[in-house]
């Protein structure tokens, strides 16, 4: 197959696919006169927390503030400590220490999901909160995690970011715990043409104060109840979720069918993602762990095909986490995982062509070179 270019992602083919109806929707809110919040977020938020199987979704302005808020409203803040997997994407940290609680990072499985022997191990009388997150779209062990928990005074947060339409026994993330915290920026699976955010609960008080938190606080135009911020998803993006949420299981669909596709070419020379049975991951990341990590890389690169890896900086090894001087578990498994995991490009835009390219310089990579798969 001749050489070809394999972008890691590319957002114009998203656009050109609803160029037409995205000038539609827009032009009709210009007329409307209604930017912000309004009928049409409302239709939004019902029809989300229907997909996601709540009773309850409560826009926001990005997925960061949705964490941030979630811990507000659950009156987590000064000295608590909040448990998160070492691995994520630092807003899971960063939302955690804006309410001035205190990040406690674990370590993961080998899944890259975080560890419940690491949590066990982890909680402390101070322990108000857990935030699972699905990192990459594999939905964590949370289940259980509830069912260790379910007795106790610790609240169970879904940082479900990268996960939206994953499932365990049916039951899809963002319907665990307090609540769900969703990102709706253009690189997730399910994405507006900006940032955006989403809350998911069942339960009606969570949904009336966080309608509040996200809106400076109030109560109505002029009295404020408590101090908050500003984080209220517009009208526009609202409108372009609203029609482009029914496609989000075709989009699915096809990413899982890329993935199985990865799986059966290369599932010999390389550790693939897992998927437990009775789960159903959306790939928001297609994440291989090879020792060989940063060869197959420039190999790749050199053949025209895009990757990333997600996270090279693990949290506790960041900067800000140095500066907060605060304890840090041991996390084997992020360590050596961070050497060696490798993103490829999965998106429902790419055609039969590119994901048969991929497959085959992945493969290509471990034959020529002769290497055969690590033990993980």
């Amino acid at each position: 197959m001749d050489k070809i270019k394999v972008p890691f992602v590319d957002l114009s083919r998203f656009y050109k696919n609803h160029r037409d109806k995205i000038l539609e929707l827009t032009d009709q809110v210009g007329n409307s006169g209604i930017y912000i919040l309004g009928n049409i977020v409302e239709e939004f938020e019902r029809d989300f927390a229907t997909y996601c199987g709540v009773n309850h979704a409560i826009s926001v302005g990005n997925g960061t503030d949705a964490l941030a808020l979630c811990l507000h409203a659950l009156d987590i803040g000064p000295g608590d400590e909040v448990i998160i997997p070492a691995n994520s994407f630092i807003a899971t940290a960063g939302a955690v220490v804006e309410v001035r609680a205190i990040p406690v990072c674990v370590d993961v499985d080998t899944e890259q999901n975080i560890s419940i022997d690491a949590i066990e191990k982890a909680v402390t009388q101070k322990t108000k909160a857990i935030i699972v997150v699905h990192l990459n779209g594999n939905p964590a062990r949370i289940e259980k995690i509830e069912q260790r928990f379910k007795n106790t005074n610790i609240k169970i947060i879904e940082d479900a970011a990268q996960s939206i339409g994953a499932e365990i026994n049916g039951k899809r993330t963002g319907s665990f715990g307090e609540c769900g915290c969703f990102s709706l920026h253009p690189l997730k699976n399910f994405h507006m043409f900006g940032d955006g955010g989403m809350i998911t609960t069942n339960s009606t008080e969570m949904k009336i104060k966080l309608d509040r938190l996200r809106n400076h606080g109030l109560i109505d135009r002029n009295k404020c109840e408590e101090f908050s911020r500003n984080s209220r998803l517009d009208a526009l993006q609202a409108n372009y979720g609203k029609y482009l949420l029914p496609y989000l299981e075709d989009w699915t669909e096809r990413v899982i069918k890329i993935a199985e596709y990865y799986h059966s070419e290369f599932k010999e020379f390389c550790y693939v993602p897992k998927t437990r049975e009775h789960v159903r991951s959306v790939y928001h990341n297609y994440v291989i762990q090879t020792q060989n990590r940063n060869e197959l890389s420039l190999y790749l690169k050199e053949n025209g095909i895009e990757t990333k890896i997600h996270y090279p900086i693990p949290i506790v090894e960041q900067p800000a986490w140095q500066k907060l001087s605060v304890k840090s578990e041991p996390v084997p498994f992020v360590k050596k995982q961070k050497e060696e995991i490798l993103s490829l490009p999965i998106y429902a835009e790419l055609n039969d062509i590119e994901v048969e390219y991929v497959a085959q310089k992945v493969k290509g990579f471990f034959l020529e070179t002769q290497l055969v798969k690590e033990a993980v």
